[in-house]
Parts: C-alpha cells; structure tokens; sequence
C-alpha cells in the first residue's frame, strides 16, 4: 500500500510522468506478483477516493490498457484484487467511475471510435460487478 500511494503522491506532484506510473502500476499488478500485494498497491494508489481516476484520463487510461492486456487466464487472478481495491470506494465514486469506462466520449481516455456493444456485454457486466453495481 505504501508503494502504491508513494507512486501516486509523487505523479500528483509531477516527479513521476505517466509512463513510470504505467510502469509502476504494470510490475504491481503483474501474474507473478501476489494478488494481495497487487491489491494493497491499488488501495494505497487509489486511497479512499476514486476520483483521482475520473478526473485523470491518464491514470484510467493506465488502469484500463493494463485490463484489457491481462490474459484471460490471468483474469480470474486478478478480478478479486480489482474488487477489492475498489470496494472500499464510496457508492457514488464507483458508479461515477463506471459510467466514465462504459460510456466514451470525446473526451474520454478511452478513445474508441466504435463499440460493438454486443460484444462488449460481458465486459461491461465484468466491470459492473467490479465496482459493485448489477449485473
């Protein structure tokens, strides 16, 4: 935990850029580490408080290439950590943070021109049930 929010205070202070986060992030969340440790990286990079996440495409668009690079055998692995780091998130963060992943615009760190939305139902059902919300 101490790792992660040493990583976030200092990109918040500007020491780290976001390639070194994504660095960071990536060997903290890596197959081989423990699933534990990778989620006390993630509780002490997001703290109480989701919002650093919607307020910096950065930093979600680190979390979400780091997601979407996970093999889908180590993604059994890794969905517990990701539910428990963003467990401790309040209700209306969580929702906030759900509705900036599964609705891109313009001006969303995810930028994608089209979404199938039909192939990207068990994704967002994934997501939903990540950040607490129905499935």
């Amino acid at each position: 935990a101490l790792a992660g929010r040493a990583t976030r205070l200092l990109h918040d202070a500007g020491e780290l850029d976001t390639r070194a986060v994504a660095g960071a992030m990536s060997r903290a969340l890596s197959p081989g580490e423990e699933p534990s440790r990778g989620a006390s990286w993630i509780e002490g990079f997001i703290g109480t408080s989701g919002l650093v996440l919607v307020h910096d495409p950065d930093l979600l668009r680190i979390l979400d290439d780091w997601m979407d690079a996970v093999h889908p055998d180590a993604f059994t692995t890794v969905l517990p950590l990701l539910r428990r780091a963003f467990s401790v998130l309040p209700a209306g963060e969580r929702r906030r943070l759900g509705e900036r992943l599964g609705t891109p615009k313009g001006d969303s760190p995810l930028n994608v021109p089209f979404i199938d939305l039909e192939r990207a139902e068990p994704a967002l059902a994934t997501i939903a049930r990540i950040l607490g919300g129905a499935a």
